[in-house]
């Protein structure tokens, strides 16, 4: 199992493409052993967004 955590971008059509720059989070999108994805955002107490992508095969 491998995830992707953020809590600095809003938008998920920008979060995405900062993910593959990233060789980590990259790396753990396109894992050919994971086949499962689980996605959620949440807002803490403050309004800030937070993003959780789990992958698991």
């Amino acid at each position: 199992m491998s995830q992707n955590i953020a809590n600095y971008i809003q938008d998920p059509e920008i979060l995405m493409p900062a993910f593959m720059e990233s060789p980590g989070h990259r790396n753990n999108m396109i894992n050919s052993i994971d086949s499962k994805v689980g996605i959620a955002c949440a807002f803490d107490q403050n309004g800030k967004i937070w993003w959780a992508i789990n992958f698991h095969s």
